[in-house]
């Protein structure tokens, strides 16, 4: 029986105990042995084992080790007779350093204050409202609670306590609620909570000098040559999606919606100055910019002449600026040696449709209608562009399959035909016509390295799969939420609805077709290079999902109360060949020449592997063994911790990394968490504890013989 899961809770605490009466551990071990001894007798004598083990554990006051040792390895073999498990070791690749105090802002404060103030007056005003103390668990978690606790019994009974009256009457709500105008009018919303502004400035910078607002896709892991600019800066080269846990469920739909409004303020909020009608809900059917990019134009033509031009084995680490000059002289001699195309004017105006019919020329494509054909000035930089980073180009020269590119091309077409990535392009280029927006685009996929980000995706996509598919799986539609704001709180004006695309939500606990669907979507998108970026999800994203190819930093909004539940969160992301992996392999092994993935993996192999499993390198490396100069290299998965001041969380955490250090000495024991206070108390080295953990790692069992 081969399983890729512990199909028993690996650890119980007091807590989990006392509620629900019974030790779930400890009898889903011993119902899991009693299966896999098959008899009676076998598991007789394993009890026995087991016992004479647990006992020694139990005896703190010994000096000598030796007994216990030899327990130990008795109930190892035991053990190891029916079950075997191959761990990665984590020492080296969590960097913990982001375990940090946030600062308290005044609207921490602000918020209880109000909220209590309010919830005061309330019970006051009608003595059979027992509205009792605002949590300051909620405080802590989210800015403007009325806005994002729908669901929540509480915000139910202050609604029904208001009825129908202005909530205003009862003193300042600008903690509270969000504001209608201001969403409107894309003006500055302070973050109004230590753990938000935190993640703000990790995001976007204090004054979102980041520029990750700027960014459609995670910059490729191996970048085939330089380009410069917002996708070559150390901030873009060191980003990561993030996925973040919080134990209250109105905690993923505020960072949802504020981070999305965010990435707009900074965008859609910029060009408003210059463009003043834009607004956050748009009174007009089609938002601004939304859908320049017309279907089966320029960039979804997979022209295998312009393919054949560019490769990154060839100009690999070059400058962009240099590969430019080299392709469109190129193409130069391809115009020079077309018979057609030597015979056609050169004029001087900009013409898409007219680029596209010179690519099909240069195919020896039929083109019906030659009756005004002329090379536009601009045909040789647009073909340049197109040949080092088109959609479909790129897909072309992975494939070779003309309808597996197009299926790329549209896409990631559609990506720029979102009114949010219009925005990007307009602010990047400072240009707002539609007819050049594809010029715009181009540059865009270039400067982004747009073929080194769709060879990374399909290296990790399954092998069955085409990139087509895979792309086109990956793009989800913005989403919406509503909210309550000051003008709508217990009155009957229609609640405001806020987009989630930068930052989505994952908090849907039914099993439905459709919540299934969801689901799988939200995994794939989060899976791309692609927006969106950050994930935010509850208990129910913690287990059995991958969300490890782009992401390599995890967010502990709140404190599990169990330590396996955070070692599980950090799980989805430090996986197979995930996204700090990939990078590690780039800075260790890529070199002045251009290798595949397969290739950097290989040397990886080779290099690495040593005496050690086959999980190096493809799930963990060995940082141990490695020299100072290649650690300093590294990148790790970041564990981010915001904690308020003096409060008990920091305590908590320090209890859960002490726990988690400990607690597979307990495997198969009752009452586990007296068991660890017992053997903390015997102050072990760490030598020692490495000899009383229970290690079932066949290639350890090998390796000792």
């Amino acid at each position: 029986l081969l399983l890729s899961a512990t199909p028993y809770k690996p650890y119980s605490t007091l807590e989990e105990l006392n509620t629900n009466g019974n030790d779930e551990h400890y009898q889903d071990f011993m119902k899991v042995m009693d299966f896999l001894y098959a008899t009676k007798d076998k598991m007789d004598r394993f009890k026995l084992i087991w016992h004479t083990y647990s006992a020694a554990l139990k005896r703190t006051d010994v000096v000598d080790l030796t007994p216990l040792v030899a327990a130990k390895n008795e109930a190892e073999e035991a053990l190891y007779g029916v079950m075997c498990r191959t761990e990665r070791f984590n020492s080296g690749i969590i960097d913990d350093s982001r375990v940090c105090d946030v600062q308290v802002m005044p609207e921490d404060i602000l918020s209880f204050a109000e909220g209590q103030h309010l919830m005061d007056c309330l019970s006051h005003e009608n003595t059979r409202v027992r509205l009792g103390n605002l949590p300051m668990e909620y405080v802590k978690s989210s800015p403007y609670l009325l806005s994002f606790m729908d669901k929540y019994e509480l915000k139910k009974r202050i609604v029904s306590a208001l009825s129908h009256s202005d909530v205003k009457k009862y003193g300042k709500i600008n903690a509270l609620l969000l504001s209608r105008y201001a969403i409107n009018n894309y003006r500055p919303i302070p973050a109004a909570n230590g753990k938000l502004k935190y993640l703000h400035d990790l995001v976007f910078g204090e004054r979102h000098e980041k520029k990750t607002q700027l960014l459609l896709w995670v910059p490729a892991s191996n970048p085939y040559y330089k380009a410069g600019g917002v996708f070559e800066s150390n901030e873009a080269r060191n980003f990561s999606k993030i996925i973040l846990f919080s134990s209250w469920e109105m905690v993923p739909r505020m960072i949802s919606i504020m981070m999305s409004y965010y990435s707009e303020l900074y965008t859609f909020g910029e060009l408003k100055k210059t463009v003043p009608e834009i607004r956050y809900t748009s009174q007009k059917k089609n938002r601004y910019g939304e859908n320049r990019l017309r279907a089966d134009g320029l960039l979804e033509y997979p022209c295998r002449t312009l393919a054949s031009l560019f490769s990154p084995a060839i100009f690999y680490g070059e400058k962009l600026s240099s590969i430019r000059k080299i392709i469109k002289q190129n193409i130069q001699e391809e115009f020079a040696r077309n018979s057609l195309i030597r015979t056609i004017p050169q004029q001087g105006r900009n013409n898409a449709r007219l680029v596209l019919t010179l690519m099909k020329i240069l195919d020896g494509k039929p083109v019906e209608n030659l009756t005004g054909l002329y090379v536009p000035s601009n045909a040789l930089d647009v073909m340049t562009d197109i040949a080092i980073a088109s959609p479909a180009v790129c897909a072309y020269r992975q494939s070779g399959n003309e309808e597996d590119a197009q299926m790329v091309a549209k896409a990631v077409v559609s990506v720029f035909n979102k009114p949010e990535s219009a925005a990007v392009i307009d602010l990047m280029y400072n240009k707002k016509n539609d007819d050049n927006y594809y010029e715009s685009v181009l540059d865009y996929c270039a400067i982004g390295n747009l073929q080194a980000v769709l060879d990374e995706y399909l290296y990790m996509a399954p092998e069955n799969k085409k990139l087509g598919q895979v792309v086109t799986d990956a793009i989800i539609g913005t989403s919406n939420l509503s909210i309550d704001t000051t003008d709508s709180l217990g009155k009957e004006e229609k609640k405001q609805l806020m987009r989630c695309h930068f930052a989505i939500p994952f908090i849907d606990k039914t099993v439905t077709d459709k919540s299934v669907t969801r689901t799988t979507n939200i995994r794939k998108a989060f899976n791309s290079p692609f927006r969106p970026f950050l994930l935010s999800t509850t208990s129910i994203g913690q287990e059995g999902l991958d969300f490890h190819w782009y992401a390599r930093k995890i967010v502990h909004w709140n404190l599990p109360s169990n330590p396996v539940d955070l070692e599980q969160r950090e799980g989805r992301i430090n996986r197979f060949k995930c996204l700090a992996i990939r990078r590690n392999v780039v800075k260790l092994y890529a070199s002045e020449t251009y290798h595949t993935w397969d290739e950097l993996f290989s040397m990886a192999y080779s290099n690495l592997k040593g005496m050690h499993s086959d999980i190096v390198p493809y799930w963990c490396l060995p940082v141990a063994e490695l020299t100072e100069e290649q650690r300093a290299k590294l990148e790790y998965i970041e564990r981010i911790v915001p904690l308020y001041p003096l409060s008990r969380d920091r305590y908590k955490y320090e209890r859960l990394i002490k726990v988690l250090a400990l607690y597979r000495m307990t495997l198969g024991q009752p009452r586990q968490e007296e068991l660890l206070s017992l053997l903390r108390n015997m102050h072990l080295s760490d030598e020692q504890l490495k000899e009383l953990t229970i290690d079932l790692c066949p290639y350890n069992k090998i390796e000792s013989l």
